[in-house]
């Protein structure tokens, strides 16, 4: 695990070690333990690296044997033993036990096709001194991440934007297009960033620069389901059990001490058992709980350590702790934080630096399963087509009265549109409440990417819910893997994912709605491989979905809450964007208690302080923090 960064002149330009410095400089937390630099003509390298394999020879940048390539790289490659030992046969010769070298010599026997050989998590950039041609790539789910921006003369890729924003003119630009759509979702889908100039090289993809050209490509892509797979629910359980199994002793890989995350539900407790079960050491696992007793998963997760003998550590995150850390937290986020539980993310990742620097997570299988509630709602509405025209805007008129935002939320959603609806039922904030907040000149957000990754109209709920897990896939997920990667790494912590194996996934493809979703439960297959080895307690618990009682905190004017001020400032940024008025109108109703606007709120202070820390510069992150 790493941080990496370089740039490629187009003209004949040697680039200045001073500048790659400065980018290093800005992800130092990324990598602590070592760095090393390339400058070959118009390219430069940079690498942080936090030594997790062959501690004592797996530098970077790192060369083939005529040093004709050169790599920076950031993350595991899983398989790299067996890929060694076919390479090995094939005449490679090889320096170090690294995988970095592998996917070298890999790369030297079949170019590009070499990322279709790796199971692993990665981000990176390979320069080719011959063809003197950039090579950059990342992994098929987007666990790693990789930015880059270019022009005229020069590309220039990081593992983190702030890297980026140390170059030389890079310019530091709100994307008014995605404004909206953050504030709707918490975050842009696809290759935009909340930075103008600035992308995100998408899951899957890989870009080659050569000459003044640069094109962009995709490698892997998640499968669309051509027909339902038809099997007994004993194997699919045995299926999915072989390969979880063999997804976690790949991902013990490790030269140093490894954890597991353990929230006490059924994703991570599987995960935190076979690690157990399958590793030679005595297992630490991590708990993130709360004072309120409503959002508290402790009391599961001690289960978990109970059931699996673990050596088990809890972080109890405070109102004052989150109030604390949010602005260094957006600032290790590069853009303003996507979920609120990034800050408690942090926190453990910082409890568990202290003995280990791997841990295993849970992260995944609602996306793939359909875990989170928010799958019924269009499983429910396949059913609502059936009903009379009257029945269903009657049902429409009553759900905008409950008071339950996810319920409320439906009624903003038309009836007759199913992309509308797919696109729309992981907003987190009404879209008309959004459009009624902004200025008129800030633009409507296109939604492009996301209406593209629905495919059609489809006819059956097996098709529907192919669409949306795609979707799911394709964008939110991204954003949660995105938060994993930023905050671990801030704390010098290695996150891995043990059911983001790509070949879990596309398994995954291959089932039936009524293996993932059966009203009332989600993961169905998921829940029937837990039933070997969990108790029905974890099995049945209602979903948690490591929420942070937001909505109470903010109503705190001495911690979480003293920051809503800063949105009423005559010269805040948010007021570049939105209603004076209305905002507020948000503000004064949930401090009072006349309605609940915490996940309104969360946007809007993480825009303000986002601008604040990255496009005025006029706020220390760091300043506020313990």
């Amino acid at each position: 695990m790493c941080g990496i960064c370089g740039v490629l002149h187009f003209v004949a330009r040697p680039v200045a070690s001073k500048d790659v410095e400065r980018m290093m400089e800005a992800i130092i937390h990324r990598g602590p333990d070592d760095s090393g630099t390339l400058f070959d003509g118009p390219v430069g390298f940079g690498f942080r690296r936090l030594s997790i394999v062959d501690l004592s020879l797996g530098h970077q940048p790192m060369a083939n044997e005529d040093e004709s390539l050169w790599i920076v790289f950031n993350g595991e490659v899983y398989n790299h033993k067996e890929l060694r030992r076919e390479l090995l046969v094939k005449g490679h010769l090889y320096r170090t036990q690294s995988d970095t070298e592998t996917i070298l010599h890999l790369y030297e026997e079949h170019g590009v096709g070499a990322l279709q050989r790796l199971n692993g998590m990665f981000a990176l950039a390979i320069w080719d001194t011959r063809k003197k041609r950039l090579f950059l790539a990342r992994d098929r789910l987007g666990i790693k991440p990789l930015y880059y921006s270019s022009d005229r003369e020069r590309l220039i890729f990081a593992s983190e934007i702030k890297a980026l924003l140390e170059y030389p003119g890079v310019f530091r630009k709100v994307n008014l297009e995605a404004f909206r759509e953050f504030l709707t979702f918490r975050y842009v889908a696809g290759r935009h960033t909340m930075f103008e100039g600035i992308f995100s090289l998408q899951p899957g993809e890989f870009l080659i620069a050569e000459g003044d050209s640069l094109a962009v490509q995709t490698y892997w892509d998640i499968p669309r389901r051509s027909e339902v797979r038809r099997a007994p629910a004993d194997n699919l359980t045995d299926e999915l059990e072989v390969l979880l199994r063999d997804s976690v002793s790949l991902q013990l890989m490790a030269d140093v001490p490894l954890g597991s995350m353990a929230s006490g539900g059924i994703d991570s407790s599987l995960v935190a058992g076979y690690a157990a079960e399958i590793g030679n050491f005595k297992l630490n696992t991590y708990s993130v709980g709360f004072q309120e007793p409503d959002f508290d998963e402790t009391q599961f997760a001690r289960l978990v350590r109970d059931i699996f003998s673990t050596i088990h550590h809890e972080c109890i995150v405070t109102n004052a702790d989150f109030a604390n850390y949010l602005s260094a937290m957006i600032w290790h986020n590069d853009e303003p934080l996507s979920h609120p539980n990034s800050v408690a993310i942090f926190l453990l990742s910082r409890l568990a630096r202290q003995r280990v620097t791997v841990l295993l997570t849970g992260e995944g299988p609602d996306e793939e399963f359909c875990g989170y509630p928010r799958y019924f709602i269009p499983y429910l509405f396949g059913h609502v087509p059936a009903l009379p025209r009257k029945l269903r805007w009657m049902i429409k008129t009553l759900l905008g009265m409950v008071p339950n935002r996810k319920l409320r939320k439906l009624a903003s959603f038309s009836l007759s549109s199913e992309k509308e609806l797919l696109v729309n039922n992981s907003a987190f904030v009404d879209p008309a409440m959004v459009n009624a907040l902004c200025l008129p000149d800030v633009p409507l957000s296109p939604l492009e990417y996301r209406f593209k990754c629905v495919a059609g109209n489809p006819r059956t709920l097996d098709e529907v819910f192919d669409d949306f897990t795609y979707l799911e896939l394709k964008t939110y997920l991204v954003a949660i893997l995105h938060r994993m990667d930023k905050m671990t790494m801030a704390a010098s912590i290695e996150g891995r994912v043990p059911y983001l194996d790509h070949r879990i996934v596309e398994w995954s493809r291959t089932l039936g709605l009524a293996d993932k979703l059966r009203f009332p439960r989600t993961k169905v297959v998921v829940r029937k491989l837990a039933r070997r080895s969990l108790p029905q307690s974890i099995i049945s618990r209602p979903k948690f979905g490591f929420a942070v009682p937001l909505d109470s905190w903010f109503r705190d004017s001495h911690n979480l809450g003293r920051h809503l001020p800063l949105l009423s400032e005559k010269h805040s940024a948010i007021r570049q964007f939105v209603r004076s008025s209305k905002l507020e109108e948000v503000i004064d109703e949930h401090t009072t208690g006349t309605n609940n606007h915490g996940e309104l709120l969360w946007n809007l202070l993480n825009l303000e302080l986002w601008h604040r820390i990255f496009i005025d510069r006029t706020f220390d992150p760091h300043s506020a923090t313990l």
